[in-house]
């Protein structure tokens, strides 16, 4: 288990630093001796709860977050994470559905006004008190002064370890139910495709309360050994990255695009970068300063999960001389199922699955998985969880098409091929796929349901293109005829529609792990798509 792991660095290296907190330009390390010692005391303190309760943690990542996960743990109780993004219905709700008894509230992104609790749920705050509320460091000291004892609890295989509420880019969140066998095999198969050791570099900035950055950062480190440096905040990602030097490094897709752009931003531009790159008497010396001041002068696994990345962007990383592994799994399958891996690696696909998992697909395409790290089912949901598992195997809602080596590739999602006023059914993705490394933008959709084309809505923030219409329009309709010219004549995009507002969270826009919720950008534009054909071929639109 996770905890007997922890006991064992603790015994093995007690002195070794394991969590680094960053405070202005100091950073506040936790050995596990040291982390041993909270985790002991506040178990302690949380075994007055019955065994097997639900408590949630509800804040950004920090080394409280791991502390606190352990101790919830070690006390024997079922951990509930809550991204920190979730507003107060969504949080009330998850607090409802899962039985919680129980909060840990941590720094946030924003001033969030706290649901109001049922008056039998305890809070406890990680950092300054907060009203009704128990702090941290006074439980962990009364804790030690009253001589409480760190419970014995022996957990198997089968025991529930978390339950893991889906963030879900449509309809309520779902609470996965992940036994202490998913998340052991899981963290077992994927180290038998990469190798780690105790001494393994980890950032955590990605929310926690997602499997895939529990998995990578967490598990791992408690598994594999290794140490963890956290984020403190936005403003200050680049300086903890380059502090930090991380051997492993997992990025979401939009985050690799945002490294890339702000690399080719500083080198003049997206032409110019590229030029200076790939010139030999400048390329190597320079690739090399660039890893330096990113903080990757150190890294041995770069990983993308949880959004399909644009091949062009796993090239423009290898030109750098850093190999991205595309990773597939969900939090249904503890975060993994399928990777790329140095033993082998094939740009465009997610890998081939891990040992121990078999991935068929259905005869719709759909990408079923059966495997050891597959969830329990949904809590308090069997008729979910009978739609979900069917003869032992996950269905993942997922399109996908597998080669002839074993590697899976997906397509799309079933619940996004839309129907065209034509009758054609029309996957975006594919489309999306094209178009977006041509037109160098993060955040873009493919729609168009009763629609004769499907249309695109990007996002260009970019002033000066915003400044010249005229010339830039002149481009986009070249790219979009370029682009056009590969796709099947059903799914050639009728309109461009450019908005200059970014994607969020905070507008619903999209989910903690920065998916883009399609239905509510549709919403949003659903008079300009409306009055399309009143319209030249791209459309600017500088509202919402």
């Amino acid at each position: 288990s996770p905890v007997e792991c922890f006991k064992h660095w603790v015994q093995h290296c007690p002195d070794k630093v394991y969590l680094r907190q960053p405070e202005g330009d100091q950073w506040h390390t936790l050995s596990w001796k040291q982390a041993n010692e909270q985790v002991c005391a506040m178990a302690a303190s949380l075994a007055r709860f019955p065994e097997g309760s639900r408590i949630a943690i509800y804040s950004l990542n920090c080394a409280h977050w791991i502390l606190a996960d352990l101790a919830i743990l070690m006390a024997g109780h079922i951990s509930v994470p809550i991204y920190p993004t979730a507003n107060q219905k969504t949080v009330s709700q998850i607090m409802d559905h899962s039985g919680s008894c129980a909060i840990f509230i941590g720094k946030l992104p924003v001033a969030t006004q706290l649901p109001v609790f049922n008056e039998k749920v305890e809070c406890f705050s990680f950092f300054s008190p907060r009203e009704n509320t128990l702090y941290w460091d006074e439980m962990v000291a009364e804790s030690i002064k009253q001589g409480l004892r760190c419970p014995e609890v022996e957990v198997n295989e089968q025991d529930l370890l978390t339950l893991v509420y889906t963030s879900g880019t449509t309809g309520q969140p779902k609470g996965v139910m992940l036994p202490y066998r998913a998340i052991f095999k899981a963290i077992e198969c994927v180290g038998g495709v990469i190798k780690l050791t105790e001494d393994e570099k980890y950032f955590s900035y990605l929310p926690l309360a997602h499997i895939a950055e529990r998995m990578v950062v967490e598990m791992n480190s408690l598994y594999h050994g290794g140490e963890i440096s956290f984020v403190e905040s936005l403003d200050t990602f680049a300086k903890n990255l380059t502090d930090t030097e991380p051997t492993i490094f997992f990025g979401v897709p939009r985050i690799w695009v945002k490294l890339m752009q702000g690399v080719q931003k500083r080198l003049g531009g997206r032409w110019l970068s590229n030029v200076l790159l790939n010139t030999p008497i400048l390329g190597g010396a320079l690739k090399k300063k660039i890893i330096q001041g990113m903080g990757f002068g150190k890294l041995k696994y770069a990983i993308s999960a949880a959004a399909a990345i644009s091949p062009e962007v796993i090239h423009w990383f290898k030109n750098l001389g850093v190999d991205i592994y595309e990773v597939y799994g969900l939090s249904e399958t503890s975060g993994i199922s399928n990777m790329n891996s140095p033993d082998g690696i094939k740009i465009g696909s997610v890998g081939r699955a891990i040992p121990e998992s078999d991935i068929r697909l259905s005869e719709d395409g759909e990408v079923l998985i059966r495997s050891p790290n597959v969830m329990d089912g949904y809590y308090n949901a069997p008729d979910l969880t009978d739609i979900a598992i069917q003869d032992g195997w996950f269905r993942t809602g997922d399109l996908g098409v597998i080669d002839e080596e074993g590697y899976l590739s997906i397509t799309g999602r079933a619940k996004e091929i839309f129907k065209s006023a034509k009758g054609k059914y029309i996957s975006p993705t594919p489309i999306e796929a094209h178009l977006q490394p041509a037109l160098a933008v993060e955040q873009l959709i493919v729609t168009g349901a009763e629609l004769p084309q499907p249309v695109a809505i990007a996002v260009i923030i970019d002033e000066t293109i915003w400044q010249d219409r005229k010339t830039a329009q002149k481009k986009l309709q070249k790219i979009v005829q370029e682009v056009n010219v590969r796709l099947e004549p059903h799914e050639r995009l009728s309109h461009l529609l450019i908005v200059k507002r970014e994607w969020d969270i905070e507008r619903g826009l999209m989910t903690p792990t920065l998916k883009l919720r399609r239905q509510q950008i549709e919403d949003l534009y659903k008079l300009d798509i409306k009055n399309l054909h009143k319209n030249k071929p791209i459309v600017w639109i500088e509202e919402n």
